[in-house]
């Protein structure tokens, strides 16, 4: 859950960045959501332990 929570957040960010043209398009997104995927994954880990 924490997982997909995360993921969403990024990719959210990272469609923000684009629509303010910080980022190009796709670049944004998929970043946004590979980082969050693997903030999401950090944080499992951690709670985990």
């Amino acid at each position: 859950m924490q997982f997909a929570l995360t993921a969403l957040i990024g990719m959210a960010a990272g469609y923000w960045l684009d629509q303010h043209r910080y980022l190009p398009s796709p670049i944004g997104v998929l970043g946004g959501l590979f980082t969050g995927a693997v903030a999401g994954m950090y944080l499992l880990v951690r709670s985990l332990k």
